[in-house]
């Protein structure tokens, strides 16, 4: 019986078939969302419409918990708990479950809100989806220190901009933390135009820089 759960569990029919489920539920939490607020007459009670979603909804429920079930069997507890994806099933599954079952919580909402994030469940069905999470989650320690190197070179040049354009421009450049904002919205393109500096010329012949910002 535990080596068939497995075979069963990680066939690739059985694992299609969660993933449209999956997609099926999220479909259903999408039409909701769009059809928020013409869902109930005009007593406030629900519609037709709202109990075929609030049925769909117990049926997904049970579904997926019965999928849990089968991978907490086919696994057994040690590897089960060891795998990242299966412990977010169980979280996913859990709150689903509590939001069914608990529907006078005060805070059902934030449960019901749970729901849509099942679609996230298929990126751990699907091998190749799962090579391209992988790899991001891979890639946040380099991302993390290119961003620090981009910090650090921003922090820069916003020590010149306070050195060069604090008399000229003392709202965008008084003090460093002004600066590295201003030199942040520069980067960005915000305010690439308005940012162009004017010259302008005193009485006496001498020349300044004023800086504006939009």
């Amino acid at each position: 019986m535990f080596c068939a759960a497995r075979a069963i569990f990680h066939s690739l029919n059985f694992q299609l078939l969660v993933a449209a489920l999956i997609c099926a539920n999220f479909a259903s939490n999408a039409f909701e969302a769009e059809m928020n607020g013409r869902l109930v007459d005009e007593h406030g009670n629900p519609s037709a419409t709202q109990i075929s979603l609030n049925n769909a909804d117990l049926f997904f429920t049970v579904v997926f918990t019965i999928e849990l079930a089968i991978n907490m069997y086919a696994h057994l507890l040690w590897e089960f708990l060891g795998d990242g994806w299966s412990l977010f099933d169980f979280l996913i599954v859990t709150i689903s479950v509590t939001a069914v079952f608990s529907s006078s919580l005060a805070n059902i909402s934030v449960f019901r809100l749970m729901r849509a994030f099942r679609v996230i469940r298929i990126f751990g069905r699907l091998e190749s989806v799962r090579s391209i999470i992988n790899a991001l989650t891979a890639s946040i320690i380099p991302v993390c220190n290119a961003f620090f190197i981009v910090a650090i070179v921003l922090a820069l040049f916003a020590i010149v901009g306070v050195t060069f354009f604090e008399e000229d421009a003392p709202e965008e450049f008084g003090n460093l933390s002004k600066s590295i904002i201003s030199m942040f919205r520069i980067a960005g393109g915000e305010t690439w135009a308005e940012t162009m500096p004017t010259v302008y010329v005193r009485e006496d012949g001498s020349e300044y820089v004023n800086w504006k910002f939009g």
